[in-house]
């Protein structure tokens, strides 16, 4: 089942499949939270704000 379109964060794209906040590969959260101060690669950042679908 589909789920109904919320509004998308304006230039945030997602690739996670399984993540419940990925509308048709647009982040849809409220607000999203990266981790990691020290990240100097992408490998080393971490989106927390991820939820298993």
């Amino acid at each position: 089942m589909e789920k109904e379109h919320k509004d998308c964060l304006h230039g945030v794209d997602c690739t996670v499949k399984n993540c419940v906040h990925n509308y048709q590969g647009k982040c849809d959260a409220k607000s999203i939270c990266i981790n990691c101060k020290t990240a100097v690669t992408e490998g080393e950042t971490c989106c927390h704000t991820f939820e298993l679908k």
